[in-house]
């Protein structure tokens, strides 16, 4: 039950509050009034109808999109550039080297057709093995940039869905086993590059749906490889948290094709585990293609000795097949790296694990996405009274009124992030039982299987409000995210970045609204 403390606070909502925000681009705009002082919790005011009350007052300044110093010309990074050295991506049908199972699952279930910039940019060179770095803003398409290069070359080197003693049971250069791997920091993140991930699989059916003759007869021999062949190709994902007996045993029902895991849980299957009697870091030592997912925040996250014990297992079983004089499907290792950053400790990985003549494909035009802000998000900040900490709880019950009432009645869809899970509970509570407006709540002290269900509930919604911490602020994706509204500052500029890029992605506008709590951290904020 919510405390009388609490009841007391949502009783004094309707006190006079002055709000300031700054906005890019905004009119003067009004919220809502809240109701007279003195109001018990068991008759909490609901939302009126009629224009919005002058007692709710918003002074507009001006907030430059920018979260760092720049030049006045924002054209170099700005979604909508001039720039004519950027030319139009193609279609992914225009796409001659594109398997035909692949296009199949990217137009008929993912329901694309144009490729992104990282997409094109990383295509030809990732799907022909070569090392690649990727560096592109949030919501731009990065999970399939690498996901269909990866599986391209996997199948031109000879990986076939199924078991690794399969490599025993050919005639040909082919491999059986896992031939991708790919890293997430999160479990979020993770699970979304999986979700992604099988449904191309799906599309590879029966060992890789249109390998024969007639649907796929290129110069590599896809058309003669698979053919016969019944295994499914599948992802499988791993992640801290999980059964570790439901993960080996979905490893031995159907080998997966595509393995996306968080490094904890990783290590731990590498130390420990086996797979139909071969050791799980044999499985790991065999993997074609590499792929690490963000990973400047898997060094944030304090993973870097991980990292280098998985990529360190996978050059010790290259260098034995080279010496060993093992076909080149085993000798042909691809290392696919996407960061927003590149710190000291992650060039070092790179200078160990890459090749020296990698590809380096830059979509943020020579800007730091982490220090700049999505051009199509307009943001505002709101300033509480200092005076006033009963507007703590009504002042963001007023701006979520606003916009479900007022701004987008028919298709809002709001995150709002919190500094703590406690805080975040609170909330929660206080909008679904004491003002009636259903919220999804997300953090790290949910289950596992909660967060999961509660991650594609929201993601599928047309409409709805989702409390949430920062582990839904980076590699997420929530389609058609209206606005983001930051509850107090975020612990870095980083955080209040990655947080703002839930909304304004695939080329969609949004808007962002971070809430502070006096003159002083608004002075902090627009400083930072």
């Amino acid at each position: 039950m919510i405390s009388s403390a609490t009841r007391r606070i949502i009783a004094l909502r309707g006190q006079r509050l002055l709000v300031r925000t700054s906005s890019l681009g905004s009119s003067l705009h009004s919220l809502p009034s809240a109701a007279a002082s003195g109001v018990s919790s068991s008759h909490l005011p609901s939302y009126h109808d009629g224009a919005p009350s002058s007692q709710f007052v918003i002074n507009q300044k001006c907030l430059s999109t920018v979260a760092a110093a720049l030049d006045d010309d924002d054209e170099e990074y700005s979604d909508e550039s001039d720039d004519d050295t950027v030319n139009s991506p193609p279609s992914f049908a225009s796409m001659p080297s594109l398997h035909p199972s692949s296009l199949h699952a990217i137009t008929q279930k993912l329901k694309l057709s144009t490729m992104t910039e990282i997409q094109h940019k990383t295509f030809d060179a990732a799907s022909s093995g070569k090392d690649v770095l990727g560096r592109a803003r949030t919501g731009t398409g990065k999970t399939l940039a690498f996901l269909l290069p990866a599986i391209e070359n996997a199948l031109r080197l000879g990986r076939v869905p199924g078991p690794l003693e399969q490599q025993q049971q050919q005639q040909g250069n082919e491999m059986g086993g896992i031939a991708i791997l790919i890293l997430s920091p999160t479990r979020e993140l993770a699970m979304q590059i999986h979700n992604q991930a099988q449904i191309l699989a799906s599309s590879h059916a029966n060992g890789g749906g249109s390998f024969d003759d007639n649907s796929c007869n290129d110069n590599n021999g896809r058309g003669r490889r698979n053919k016969g062949r019944s295994t499914r190709m599948v992802s499988q994902v791993m992640y801290g948290g999980s059964s570790r007996n439901i993960d080996i045993q979905k490893l031995n029902d159907n080998t997966p094709f595509i393995l996306v895991a968080t490094p904890g849980r990783l290590i731990d299957h590498i130390e420990n585990s086996y797979v139909g009697g071969v050791p799980f870091s044999e499985l790991i030592g065999n993997v074609t293609v590499t792929v690490l997912d963000e990973a400047d925040r898997c060094l944030d996250m304090g993973f870097r000795n991980d990292m280098e014990r998985i990529l360190g297992v996978r050059k010790l079983f290259r260098k034995m097949a080279q010496e060993e004089g093992h076909w080149r499907g085993m000798q042909e290792r691809q290392t696919l790296l996407f960061s927003a950053t590149l710190p000291k400790d992650l060039r070092a990985i790179m200078a160990s694990h890459m090749r020296k003549d990698y590809l380096t494909v830059d979509c943020v035009h020579d800007v730091d996405p982490t220090t700049h802000t999505n051009a199509k998000v307009d943001q505002s900040f709101v300033t509480l009274p200092d005076a006033n900490q009963n507007r703590w709880i009504s002042g963001l019950v007023d701006i979520i009124e606003d916009i479900i009432h007022i701004q987008n009645p028919d298709d809002y869809k709001v995150i709002v992030f919190f500094p703590t899970t406690n805080m975040c509970q609170l909330f929660s509570h206080i909008f679904t039982n004491e003002y009636k407006i259903p919220t999804l709540e997300l953090h790290s002290k949910k289950s596992q299987s909660n967060r999961t269900v509660v991650s594609d509930k929201f993601r599928k919604w047309k409409k709805g409000i989702l409390f949430t911490t920062d582990v839904s602020a980076r590699g997420v994706d929530y389609p058609n995210v209206t606005q983001v509204i930051q509850y107090g500052s975020a612990e870095n500029r980083e955080t209040y970045i990655h947080r703002l890029g839930r909304t304004g992605r695939a080329g969609k506008k949004g808007r962002g609204i971070i809430i502070v709590g006096s003159k002083s951290e608004e002075r902090q904020f627009v400083k930072n």
